[in-house]
């Protein structure tokens, strides 16, 4: 099995336009792993290219996933409704019967709605935890320092009948 220029091209293209997985992308060029991880190492100006497509697909690929992220949180998801271990179908009020597709609700990740909005807009949304002093001043604290004579303390605690209390 060669890798020439057009096996090449197909690889790399693959890789280019959003192919995250070098076994897929060496089989949508009819070429095996093991010939490219080869050539990556013995082939310099090959291994540049590489890296470029594997940069621009990257790109892509987090492009598509940031897309697919926003059509969630806009348009939600359809989730099956399972009702005592069963697949809900449709009924179809007009037929009288259900029809042979799944019953869904639309549900939304409201914890992927939060992450987009503080990358989006980080000085509003961001987490934030800030302990102040009155009109946002220092925090002013006192701290009181007791010292206790343990032997005496115990004297009166067995005095008196009662069990020692800690100071």
């Amino acid at each position: 099995m060669t890798f020439d220029a057009p096996k090449t091209r197909l690889f790399l293209d693959a890789i280019r336009f959003g192919i995250s997985s070098v076994t897929a992308a060496a089989e949508a060029a009819g070429v095996t792993r093991a010939i490219h991880y080869k050539r990556l190492k013995a082939d310099p100006q090959y291994a540049a290219a590489f890296h470029a497509a594997w940069e621009e697909g990257h790109e892509r690929r987090a492009d598509l996933l940031e897309e697919l992220a926003y059509q969630h949180v806009l348009e939600g998801v359809a989730k099956p409704v399972v009702y005592k271990g069963e697949l809900s179908r449709v009924w179809n009020q007009k037929l009288q019967k259900y029809e042979d597709k799944p019953l869904t609700i639309l549900e939304w990740d409201h914890t992927l709605l939060w992450n987009l909005l503080k990358a989006a807009k980080p000085d509003r949304y961001r987490d934030r935890s800030e302990v102040s002093g009155p009109n946002g001043g220092p925090v002013e604290a006192t701290l009181k320092v007791v010292f206790v004579d343990a032997a005496a303390h115990a004297e009166r605690s067995r005095v008196s009948g009662k069990d020692p209390v800690p100071v």
